[in-house]
């Protein structure tokens, strides 16, 4: 039974000190971008799957193994979150940036040809940042629920 403990601590352990690698920035952090942020929460839904698999497959799990699962899940949720703000950010970038270009292109000039592929420039800018910010979205998996807590 002692060597199942000391494998158990160790295992808490190993996990415990790999979170640190998962966990997630400052919300709002404008320099991490997007296809971080997805990496990021990949490898900490990875994570925690694969010790969900591990915790589940137990015939008696105990409660360290729990809290384990229950940090990873902490450390993979707020990864998702960070991951979806970072993609909200990009999509009103590339709005304002499309909005700033169309406002310098139509600055001084009154020909209707000119402002009207500018305003094309403009919308069709806008529908490829909102196609991105779309696939970006679609591209993030759920994070499976946790388990119960076991019972003494």
């Amino acid at each position: 039974m002692r060597g199942f403990r000391t494998r158990a601590a160790t295992l808490a352990a190993v996990a415990l000190g790999g979170m640190l690698t998962f966990s997630p920035p400052a919300h709002g952090d404008p320099t991490t971008s997007v296809s971080a942020s997805i990496a990021r929460f990949d490898a900490a839904l990875g994570a925690y799957e694969g010790a969900r698999v591990t915790y589940l497959g137990k015939r008696q799990p105990v409660l360290r193994d729990w809290k384990v699962l229950s940090a990873l899940f902490s450390i993979s949720s707020g990864n998702l979150t960070q991951a979806k703000s970072n993609i909200r950010n990009q999509l009103r970038i590339d709005v304002a940036a499309a909005k700033k270009a169309y406002a310098a292109a139509i600055r001084g000039t009154k020909s209707p040809t000119v402002k009207a592929a500018a305003l094309d420039a403009r919308n069709s800018a806008i529908a490829a940042a909102a196609a991105q910010h779309d696939s970006a979205l679609g591209s993030l998996h759920s994070i499976p629920s946790m388990p119960p807590r076991p019972s003494k």
